[in-house]
């Protein structure tokens, strides 16, 4: 860690308020770990820094921001896909429709979503359309497979499995 990541997490800082900013000049930003807050600092020169509804202020070279936590830029893919659900989940709905939530998912970001959308089933109607079949067999309760827009089969997750047009559609002799 650097001192300023070191400082940060010694003062263990929060946000209460979160609001836009906007920066003209030459910045170093860091943030640390998801949810924390981060800052900036002013490399050369000068800057204009504009928080939202208030007069941009002139920052120094060395001047230093304590931002609020981690912005949606800086997230993984992963973690960007359970910020769209939880943004989702402020609306309080009844149903979820969720088209690929696991696409372009490493290992470790899958498991965290397929724990999430376990977690939120029991509180919700989930409609999910996923291609890992191996995840679907993990987290649905009923399957319904389409080819071409027809459906050729509906039933649970062993009966998906054993269906022999699923497995020649999609599934493989290996399921």
């Amino acid at each position: 860690m650097d001192p300023f990541s070191d400082l940060i997490a010694l003062l263990r800082p929060h946000a209460a308020v979160s609001k836009p900013i906007t920066g003209r000049g030459k910045w170093g930003v860091r943030y640390s770990a998801y949810g924390l807050p981060g800052f900036a600092i002013v490399l050369s020169g000068q800057c204009w820094l504009g928080i939202e509804r208030n007069e941009p202020v002139q920052l120094d070279r060395g001047d230093f921001v304590l931002l609020p936590s981690t912005p949606a830029f800086a997230l993984s893919h992963g973690q960007r896909r359970q910020l769209e659900i939880a943004m989702c989940l402020a609306t309080q709905p009844r149903v979820l429709l969720l088209d690929e939530p696991l696409a372009g998912m490493g290992a470790e970001e899958t498991e965290r979503m397929l724990a999430l959308l376990a977690e939120l089933k029991r509180g919700h109607a989930v409609l999910l359309v996923e291609h890992d079949m191996d995840a679907v067999f993990r987290i649905a309760d009923r399957i319904t497979v389409m080819v071409n827009g027809t459906v050729i089969a509906t039933g649970n997750p062993q009966e998906i499995r054993e269906n022999p047009e699923v497995r020649t559609a999609y599934l493989g002799e290996e399921h």
